[in-house]
């Protein structure tokens, strides 16, 4: 698999997709100095500028599924019970399992459900910076 960034600018309130964007990104997210002789743009570090969106798979559909992603995920797929009904999360990396997850949302808590062998359950509904979010419709 390759690995495919994008990121978010906090600022401008834009996705940032092209490589030279991805890259000018990484380097203020990573503190690194941009190369001054270049450029008359502002290029002084900014981590907290943007945030980093790691690609992790496809979804049930062939999309493809970033960090943030809001997700429906099928339970009636993963369990093969027909009487189970869909959960929404969004795709985030859970340090202590060391993986990648499902934050599902259980009232003022959340549980996390890994995507090893899931992947055909999970749709992708939108992300975390669409406007109405795309969980909206559950408060």
């Amino acid at each position: 698999m390759k690995l495919i960034l994008k990121f978010w600018d906090n600022e401008r309130k834009i996705m940032l997709e092209s490589p030279q964007a991805v890259l000018t990104a990484f380097r203020n997210h990573s503190n690194i100095a941009d190369f001054t002789h270049f450029s008359d743009c502002f290029n002084q570090p900014n981590p907290k500028k943007y945030e980093p969106l790691l690609f992790i798979g496809k979804d049930s559909k062939g999309s493809d599924l970033f960090t943030t992603d809001v997700v429906k995920i099928r339970l009636d797929i993963i369990t093969q019970d027909p009487d189970q009904s869909c959960v929404y999360g969004t795709i985030d990396y859970d340090i202590k399992e060391c993986c990648f997850c499902a934050r599902i949302s259980q009232g003022n808590e959340f549980e996390m459900l890994p995507l090893f062998g899931i992947m055909e359950a999970i749709e992708k509904i939108g992300n975390k910076y669409d406007v109405p979010h795309p969980l909206s419709f559950l408060k």
